[in-house]
């Protein structure tokens, strides 16, 4: 067993508490959040289910990312990554929805935007969301569970009632 389950071994009591679940919307990381949410017993009563929309064209048909939405703003920013997290809980019927949006490199990455920026996103039913910016370093394997792990915490942040932050460079709250 991974070191990667230990934020969904503390998860999974916490939304198992209220009966609530959690859904997993991603594009970099490809399906690990959706894996790690799976990998302990006990996950079938907190994971509603996931979507890996890689692709912009996914972003729009799977969780109604608006097209335009991409275009102005470019699929790694806070409102894709908010869209993609509402999106997913109103496909899913989840309690809450974890979306993460980057750039794990090692190619795509822009002065603007370079290698490791990722816009994690957590959006509740109760119609509150948070959403962060990281710029995590290493390569891509790095990025891409640094990205996993710090959507799992957010979350738990969420239901423990904290606005708490590990290590965002830039956050919108609502």
């Amino acid at each position: 067993m991974s070191i990667m389950n230990d934020p969904v071994r503390a998860l999974i009591p916490l939304l198992n508490k209220n009966n609530e679940t959690v859904c997993s919307i991603e594009s970099c990381t490809g399906g690990m959040l959706g894996m790690m949410l799976t990998e302990l017993p006990g996950s079938s009563m907190i994971y509603s289910g996931g979507m890996v929309t890689y692709t912009d064209a996914l972003k729009t048909s799977l969780v109604d990312v608006p097209a335009v939405m991409i275009e102005i703003n470019g699929a790694v920013s806070s409102p894709v990554a908010i869209a993609m997290a509402k999106g997913g809980l109103k496909k899913t019927g989840a309690t809450h929805a974890l979306s993460i949006t980057g750039i794990a490199g090692p190619d795509g990455g822009t002065d603007e935007k370079p290698v490791g920026t990722v816009w994690i996103c957590r959006a509740s039913d109760d119609g509150t969301h948070d959403c962060r910016r990281f710029v995590f370093p290493g390569d891509r394997a790095w990025i891409r569970k640094a990205a996993t792990t710090n959507a799992v915490c957010l979350l738990i942040l969420h239901l423990m009632g904290q606005k708490g932050n590990a290590m965002p460079h830039e956050q919108e709250q609502a």
